[in-house]
């Protein structure tokens, strides 16, 4: 079963098993597994929406210093963390709203500049 984002799932098919496990074990090793998961109206569900967020921000090279957390509720997406420019804040807010998905992206990443 996984658990995240007030949602729950449970893997299945042959690739899976029955097996259980919680959601915050290894989520990145989980990305292309579930980032197929869709509500109702066939829009990406709050899980699929961080794996793919918080994967898209892993990948960009120029915010491998920084250690940036992502929060989803809805398809509403809010950054937290540090970076140390003005220009890393934006290339992180750019990637999220770049996720198919997001509808709108809140900030919480603090421009601190290093000594």
């Amino acid at each position: 079963m996984l658990i995240a984002g007030g949602q729950t799932l449970r893997a299945a098919g042959p690739a899976h098993g029955q097996a259980e496990t919680q959601a915050l074990s290894l989520p990145y090793r989980w990305a292309g597994r579930y980032t197929h998961v869709v509500t109702a109206d066939n829009k990406p569900g709050e899980v699929a929406l961080l794996i793919k967020v918080k994967s898209a921000l892993i990948a960009e090279p120029r915010l491998k210093p920084f250690s940036l957390e992502v929060g989803v509720l809805g398809t509403v997406v809010t950054l937290y963390g540090q970076v140390d420019t003005v220009e890393h804040k934006s290339i992180a807010d750019q990637i999220a709203r770049s996720v198919h998905g997001v509808e709108q992206v809140e900030s919480g990443i603090a421009v601190v500049a290093r000594a």
